[in-house]
């Protein structure tokens, strides 16, 4: 009697390779387990799924980039802001010449972007002829700042060791170049708030983040010498100078600290002049040391010469 074959009692594998869509079921299973898990996970962990994290990592020393170049302090002398509105041909002639040596070899002679230089930039040198895409504007509040400020990350370097006159002088000359935007008495206004042209103003000197490490190491080594230096200027009212180092010297220890280490045989008077009213707040002194007259700078100097001179003998 031939067995009836409707029913099996176990899955027969060897059938299955020739018959592969038999398992279509049990692939159907699996595939329903691992979207079940998977949604599971999402939602236990959806606070944090969707947070992007950075694991904290400690600056090291060498990785740390010195952004800050040395730079020398400086005067920077009075503008007369009517030149802004009304430039003369003899202002113009001036910006030129500085054009030249200053912008000429990236932007071109005639400020179309085509100089030397510039080719190599990229951001390529911008084409001075088109008024359009400038980062700053067109205006002359904007190509003002420009110049003071440069174009971080392209070649455009900022200009703010030229003296405003300068810079004022460039604009007037690059502004003939095509049909730039009036300069309405606002825009002098705003350059005249923001940067103080009528006035001058001085510069500080700046220095490396390696320099600056330093000068506090010396500073610190230097405490003993100059708390002695105070007190010796304390126990001895008399010297000559005395009342011009008491009505400037708003803080003694900064004034000292600044000479300390000056070689006063190869500082002449006129530059110490210089060097204290370009960076008189950094050295301890009043902006009335900027009002001293030729009698008061001599007496100044002579006395800190004195002093320190003393307490090094």
């Amino acid at each position: 009697m031939e067995q009836n074959k409707k029913y099996e009692p176990e899955i027969d594998f060897k059938s299955l390779i020739k018959k592969p869509k038999r398992l279509f079921g049990w692939v159907f299973v699996y595939f329903f387990l691992i979207i079940l898990i998977v949604g599971i996970y999402y939602v236990n962990n959806l606070n944090t799924i969707n947070v992007n994290t950075l694991p904290a990592k400690a600056p090291v020393k060498d990785e740390v980039k010195r952004t800050l170049e040395v730079k020398s302090g400086s005067i920077m002398p009075a503008v007369d802001i009517s030149t802004i509105t009304d430039p003369t041909d003899e202002l113009i002639n001036k910006g030129k010449d500085l054009y030249k040596k200053n912008c000429a070899s990236c932007h071109g002679e005639s400020g179309l972007g085509d100089g030397v230089a510039g080719m190599a930039l990229n951001p390529p040198a911008r084409n001075l002829t088109k008024l359009d895409g400038w980062k700053n504007g067109v205006d002359f509040t904007g190509l003002y700042k420009t110049l003071e400020e440069g174009i971080p990350q392209t070649g455009m370097v900022a200009y703010e060791f030229l003296p405003p006159a300068d810079r004022i002088a460039m604009i007037q000359y690059i502004r003939t170049f095509a049909d730039y935007p009036t300069v309405t008495d606002e825009q002098v206004q705003e350059l005249e708030m923001t940067y103080k042209l009528s006035e001058g103003r001085a510069t500080s000197d700046q220095i490396t983040v390696e320099m600056a490490f330093t000068q506090l190491v010396n500073e610190k080594s230097h405490s003993k010498r100059i708390a002695n230096l105070i007190a010796y200027v304390n126990n001895h009212p008399s010297i000559q100078g005395v009342d011009v180092f008491n009505k400037t010297a708003v803080n003694k220890y900064r004034v000292f600290s600044s000479f300390i280490e000056v070689d006063f045989s190869k500082l002449s008077l006129e530059d110490f002049i210089q060097v204290v009213n370009v960076n008189f707040l950094e050295m301890g002194f009043s902006a009335e040391v900027n009002l001293l007259k030729g009698t008061e700078w001599q007496n100044l100097y002579n006395y800190l010469k004195n002093v320190i001179g003393t307490a090094r003998a």
